[in-house]
């Protein structure tokens, strides 16, 4: 595999592009401030997944860890599921589970499917195959969600970058799954890059180099969540929210923090509310009226 040419210039924008970011907070919430009064409206929400850790390795294209995106996957879809029950929403049974639809088709990966421990080093010439996203697809909700849609729908989702503009869009693959009325679709996107510790040096010592001492900077490791709750009839988006971290390997602790962060301004359902949802009459415990 020919190595990428050195472009020291997009480390350093790249690196103040994560500044910015990781210091700014979401203002989603106040975008979609009238969604407490539609998610009265709501009687189930089916779960969309996806998720991309990719490693900054040596050579043109960065690496994927199939088996350990899906761990972490898993990790993300029950922390999901868990805190929108919490807050009173019903979400249907299974969910359709990716890893990599966000990515699209103009790039390609080192995709690696063995054994997380026994994977290469960053720096190894050991390359993996060499294949377009997504690299796992499993759908387990018994809707009729077909695969090209939903990987349509994540890629839209992905390329929009303020909730502003996500607010003036519809997702037409969205309604195109002809789900029931009255239904949602939680869409979430879990992305992440590795930077080693190594590259991190050689950056920071080239953009000195570069500036004259003047301006030190390298690419940071992040991840970042991304939520959006679409209207499955319309396809327009009902509320959305997202949580940036920079800094080190999303270790578990760390992601179920994230995903509250990412959830804290969903507004919760009344109990009543959440009753009437589930379709019964009986008292059961819930969240505080909203």
């Amino acid at each position: 595999m020919q190595e990428a040419p050195i472009t020291p210039w997009r480390w350093i924008a790249t690196a103040v592009a994560l500044i910015a970011l990781t210091g700014c907070a979401s203002n989603a919430p106040k975008v979609f401030n009238e969604f407490a009064d539609r998610a009265r409206q709501i009687e189930r929400i089916y779960l969309l997944n996806d998720v991309l850790v990719q490693d900054d390795v040596k050579g043109a294209h960065d690496r994927v860890d199939v088996n350990e995106n899906r761990e972490l996957l898993a990790l993300v879809a029950g922390e999901v599921r868990k805190t929108l029950a919490e807050k009173g929403y019903r979400v249907e049974t299974g969910a359709v589970d990716t890893v990599g639809a966000i990515a699209g088709r103009d790039t390609q990966y080192a995709v690696y499917r063995g054994d997380p421990e026994s994977r290469p080093r960053w720096d190894s010439e050991e390359h993996t195959d060499l294949q377009w996203s997504p690299f796992h697809y499993e759908d387990t909700t018994g809707a009729p969600f077909a695969e090209d849609p939903v990987k349509l729908l994540h890629q839209r989702l992905f390329a929009v970058k303020t909730p502003a503009r996500l607010k003036a869009q519809t997702f037409d693959s969205a309604s195109a799954f002809a789900l029931p009325e009255r239904s949602a679709i939680l869409v979430t996107q879990s992305h992440g890059r590795r930077v080693p510790g190594a590259k991190k040096g050689a950056q920071f010592f080239l953009s000195a180099v570069l500036t004259m001492g003047m301006f030190m900077t390298w690419e940071e490791s992040s991840i970042s969540h991304r939520l959006y709750l679409l209207d499955a009839q319309t396809g327009e988006v009902l509320w959305s929210d997202f949580h940036v971290k920079t800094g080190g390997a999303p270790q578990e602790k760390d992601i179920r923090l994230a995903i509250g962060k990412a959830f804290k301004a969903l507004p919760a359902r009344t109990t009543t509310e959440a009753a009437a949802a589930a379709g019964t009459d009986a008292e059961i415990t819930g969240p505080d009226p909203i």
